[in-house]
């Protein structure tokens, strides 16, 4: 793979997590104000409020574990997948 081709798909990989990371912030406020609403306050759905939130988007390695613990496999998954893309491909460079 030429130079500039590799720096494209690791351009891409980048964009592509970071659209990942603020997926999962995000999916982690509204369930956690969803659940809120519900009347659910217990474990991490309690303490989960806007400064929680900001460390998790501040704070990479905080988003998932946030997900995670909230139920949102899938979201903490596809996070987790999109940063070992885009590690390898850095490790490759």
């Amino acid at each position: 793979m030429n130079p500039r081709a590799y720096g494209i798909f690791l351009l891409v990989a980048l964009i592509v997590f970071v659209l990942a990371h603020g997926a999962v912030v995000v999916r982690v406020g509204i369930v956690a104000r969803a659940r809120r609403a519900a009347g659910d306050t217990s474990g991490l759905v309690a303490g989960m409020g806007a400064p929680r939130l900001a460390l998790a988007a501040l704070v990479p390695p905080f988003a998932p574990f946030y997900a995670w613990s909230l139920g949102e496999n899938l979201f903490a998954l596809a996070w987790v997948v999109t940063l070992a893309v885009y590690a390898v491909a850095v490790g490759f460079a």
